[in-house]
């Protein structure tokens, strides 16, 4: 299978997003796409290792012109995944704002039927983690709940609760091949 996974600037959930990305890219072909504050993150979080591998394609390289959505008009990817997904990122999404990479490759994904995996760091209340090994508790607002409803109400959008349920539903779109 052919994924598109994108990163966006969110420190929770995004070790475990990199763990299961590693778990796939035994069987299948994944090409990263990196948002702005993706890249800020992966350094601070200290996990650039994690890009060694992928061709990582990043929103600062690209410029206004998001020329990479051509991509999924073409059909090279058979999945795009969102994992983490910020509240900024899912926000946008769920208002049809296509202003930055990630958002644009999700518009342009469900323009053409490809489906789509959303991971929100917001989906609820929990712990997470700092770049500092810190836990702390963050709350989900509910403007952020409010955004994933109306976001998985669009066509083709799935959403998920943690990253480790991607590699279910994978498993299931390989089994229908």
């Amino acid at each position: 299978m052919r994924i598109a996974w994108a990163i966006t600037g969110a420190g929770h959930f995004l070790n475990e997003s990199f763990q299961i990305m590693d778990t796939l890219k035994k069987n299948n072909e994944i090409t990263l796409f990196v948002s702005s504050a993706g890249e800020e993150v992966i350094s601070v979080y200290n996990l650039k290792h994690y890009l060694t591998g992928y061709q990582a394609i990043c929103e600062k390289d690209q410029g206004p012109s998001f020329s990479v959505c051509g991509r999924f008009m073409r059909g090279e990817y058979d999945l795009l995944i969102i994992s983490p997904a910020t509240s900024n990122t899912v926000a946008k999404m769920a208002f049809g704002i296509a202003d930055t990479m990630i958002t644009a490759i999700f518009s342009h994904a469900t323009k053409v039927r490809i489906p789509v995996l959303v991971v929100p760091t917001d989906i609820k209340s929990t712990k997470t983690i700092t770049p500092d090994g810190e836990k702390i508790m963050v709350y989900a607002r509910k403007i952020d709940t409010e955004n994933i409803q109306k976001l998985s109400q669009v066509e083709g959008v799935t959403i998920v609760k943690n990253p480790n349920e991607i590699l279910k539903y994978v498993d299931g779109m390989e089994s229908q091949k």
